[in-house]
């Protein structure tokens, strides 16, 4: 039977992971339901995580990392995207696949 060492370091596999998020809203340049749509898509590609859309307005409330902010601002179908909040928030360590 293998002896355990005390002074080992814990582990620490199943320690919360933080990641510095910022949420955004952001003002599409676009007027029909199938320009919304497209101008989703073009936010999710650059990373942004969709939380609320007001179609009608042409309004997109998400979240994202801090770097993000600028790809949005980027976008065509961007009139103006603007950061509201900076926080740290904790995740779970997720394991990575070999």
């Amino acid at each position: 039977m293998a002896k355990t060492d005390s002074t080992s370091e814990p582990d620490t596999t199943s320690e919360p992971v933080e990641e510095e998020l910022v949420d955004v809203v952001v003002v599409l340049n676009a007027s029909t339901p199938q320009e919304v749509r497209d101008a989703l898509d073009g936010l999710r590609s650059v990373g942004m995580k969709i939380l609320k859309v007001d179609e009608e307005h042409g309004v997109v409330e998400g979240v994202s990392e801090p770097k993000v902010l600028t790809l949005l601002r980027r976008l065509p179908t961007v009139k103006t995207a603007r950061l509201l909040f900076e926080y740290i928030a904790e995740r779970p360590k997720q394991e990575e696949d070999d």
